[in-house]
């Protein structure tokens, strides 16, 4: 058994990612914007809830210089550093970049990457380093008036090696979110809402990532040259400057083919409230994010409703809900599957 590992980490090792996934400016099947006004923006992409590519938006982002990997890890506004992957300690920016450099060199096949949801509560004026576009301002953000402790994480910075990746979810809630990269090239796909089923994965509750599937790496290596061109998703490659808008309900799936910088953001307009709405309430039996998607649902309906009523109906008024007394946890939803499971293989079923 350990020869058969040691022989995949060889041939991990000797892959040549380059030739594997070569980055022409070609390679994209999403609309591509240059510089849209918000009423362009809006007519090819927010209405119709379709993604495309933006380029020209970044050109006087501070981030742009700052953020590089060489020069963010000696910005001495990360004074306590980052937080890796799952991690709950922190590390310093200087210490990870140099770990970063060391793994891409080896291609090891772990890949962890620094993402960070609260990174702009502990370093506030990184927020000064960039610029959102006014066709996705956050004024038009209906989480806004949601309060904090209920808001579904919403804001990341993302420091990623090469390899490494996100495989294919729909962002929580179906909530609608915009990517900007700073540094390096990340390789995308996308499938419609209305997909049921992305090729070569399992089926997965509430199109979630899965993280017994294989990753990113190996889906793009392995099984898309082996997927029908009919049925293969809609890509685009991303690179430095550019913003990708990925509207909610939509599958998508990231490989970063360089080390890469990048900012994101996820957010409810009047173009996705409807069914962010229904995916809470649909949800609220199941709830893996440490908090209650039922509450978040139910204080959206009681501030907007009023005002918006086109987006309720009589189901979501009459949906009622007490966090401390009903509904199923993520923990008891799983030990509740294990205790029938281990029932089913030892004849107790």
């Amino acid at each position: 058994m350990q020869m058969q590992h040691e022989k995949w980490k060889e041939h991990y090792r000797n892959i040549d990612i380059g030739s594997l996934w070569p980055t022409p400016h070609n390679k994209c099947t999403i609309p591509k914007l240059y510089k849209p006004s918000k009423e362009e923006f809006m007519e090819k992409c927010g209405r119709p809830q379709k993604p495309c590519l933006i380029s020209g938006m970044t050109e006087e982002w501070l981030a742009m210089e700052r953020w590089q990997f060489d020069n963010f890890a000696k910005d001495q506004r990360l004074s306590h550093g980052v937080r890796v992957g799952s991690q709950e300690f922190w590390v310093s920016l200087d210490t990870w970049n140099d770990y970063r450099k060391n793994i891409t060199s080896q291609e090891t096949e772990s890949q962890p990457m620094v993402f960070m949801h609260d990174i702009f509560d502990e370093y506030p004026a990184l927020l000064d380093d960039y610029i959102i576009p006014d066709f996705l301002d956050q004024s038009d953000d209906f989480m806004m008036g949601v309060p904090d402790e209920l808001r579904i994480h919403w804001r990341w910075m993302i420091l990623a090696p090469r390899r490494s990746g996100s495989h294919w979810h729909v962002d929580p809630a179906n909530t609608t979110a915009w990517l900007a990269v700073i540094q390096g090239t990340k390789r995308w796909g996308l499938y419609p809402r209305d997909t049921f089923y992305v090729p070569g994965t399992k089926g997965n509750q509430y199109q979630t990532r899965d993280y017994a599937m294989i990753d990113s790496y190996n889906w793009w290596t392995y099984m898309y040259p082996h997927i029908r061109p009919e049925l293969r998703p809609q890509e685009c490659v991303q690179r430095s400057g550019d913003i990708i808008f990925v509207p909610g309900g939509w599958w998508h799936s990231v490989l970063n083919l360089e080390d890469t910088v990048s900012v994101t953001q996820n957010f409810v307009n009047k173009h996705n409230f409807r069914q962010t709405i229904k995916e809470m309430q649909a949800q609220a039996d199941f709830d893996k994010s440490g908090f209650s998607l039922a509450d978040a649902y139910v204080s959206l309906r009681d501030r907007y409703g009023p005002d918006y009523p086109e987006f309720f109906d009589k189901k979501d008024s009459e949906f009622l809900w007490s966090s401390s007394e009903s509904g199923t946890t993520h923990e008891d939803f799983e030990k509740e599957t294990m205790e029938k499971l281990a029932n089913f293989l030892t004849g107790d079923a």
